[in-house]
């Protein structure tokens, strides 16, 4: 019987590096976001947020789905996890004392 077998398996299944599946499931939450952006524009949107990315934490007025919405439609980036390189700005109802 050989010894380890799954685990060399395992290490062969695209999920080798660390945060390999994170890092996939972001990239395709971004390509799925792009790709719904293309279809609700329409012409009289704008790019008033081209170049802002934001990520929603917690509770917020208006909504996070109203706030994904109008990035997608007025040209910004809306991100499910916070990324600190590629997030330009954070919105929350309340912040921690630290």
């Amino acid at each position: 019987m050989r010894r380890g077998g799954w685990r060399k398996r395992a290490e062969n299944d695209g999920w080798e590096k660390w945060g390999g599946y994170m890092a996939a499931k972001v990239q395709k939450l971004e390509e799925q976001f792009r790709t719904d952006a293309a279809l609700q524009k329409d012409g009289t949107s704008s790019t008033i947020f081209s170049g802002v990315a934001i990520y929603v934490n917690g509770y917020t007025d208006p909504s996070a789905e109203e706030l994904r919405k109008l990035m997608m439609l007025h040209g910004g980036q809306y991100h499910v996890y916070y990324s600190r390189s590629k997030t330009t700005h954070i919105i929350a109802t309340n912040l921690p004392n630290a």
